[in-house]
């Protein structure tokens, strides 16, 4: 699996990899060594979280045109908000991001 790649290349630790994806870091640390092997649904999961597909982390097709990284200091940010608080910043981002494209 290509997952320490993908994690790397968005300047991710792998403790932030796993919160983001609700593992503990020793479960992530394992499915990223090949200790342990997602199951299917796990796996659609992380490539979603990725903005990858399931053959580029199977490695089957190249990683393409990675999200840019975000620092430390936003992901514990976002990591710490209420669920109201996550769903006003989604709002503010998406209107950001229509207002862009107008």
């Amino acid at each position: 699996m290509k997952l320490k790649e993908i994690r790397e290349a968005r300047g991710m630790s792998q403790r932030q990899a796993a919160l983001g994806l609700n593992l503990s870091p020793t479960v992530y640390n394992r499915y990223e060594n090949g200790i342990r092997e997602p199951s299917n649904a796990l796996l659609v999961a992380i490539a979603d979280y990725f903005h990858v597909s399931v053959d580029a982390i199977l490695g089957r097709e190249p990683v393409n045109d990675l999200p840019p990284a975000l620092d430390d200091a936003l992901v514990d940010l976002l990591i710490s908000l209420s669920p109201a608080q996550v769903q006003r910043v989604k709002d503010f981002v998406q209107g950001m991001t229509a207002a862009d494209k107008a």
